[in-house]
């Protein structure tokens, strides 16, 4: 504990090097703490992406199978759309805009 005859200023001259220490600190852990939320936001959206492509690809497997072989009842059963649809829609929403629109969108060319 500083002596009591001690001003502000000295005060603050004696503890400048741990208050900087602190700042800097503290800072560091909001930058790290911000960049691994950044980290993980790019990582999603890079698994989403992903994923979508894959459902989307599924997505035009069954529309051909559904147009080309009239193959209602297996592998062109629009039930079947519907799911993966579903599916991309969900996965739209983790995406930046206009994806969650872009799946809407196709959502209602599917109805």
């Amino acid at each position: 504990m500083p002596p009591i005859g001690k001003t502000l200023l000295q005060q603050l001259q004696m503890n400048l090097l741990a208050m900087i220490s602190l700042v800097v600190a503290l800072s560091s852990l909001s930058y790290n703490t911000w960049r691994n939320e950044q980290t993980e936001a790019n990582r999603n959206q890079r698994t989403a992406a992903f994923e979508m492509i894959h459902k989307l690809n599924e997505l035009q497997e069954i529309v051909f199978y559904l147009h080309y072989d009239k193959d209602i009842d297996n592998k062109g059963n629009p039930r079947r759309g519907w799911v993966t649809l579903l599916t991309i829609k969900d996965l739209a929403q983790i995406m930046q805009e206009p994806i969650p629109q872009q799946a809407e969108n196709l959502a209602l060319v599917w109805q």
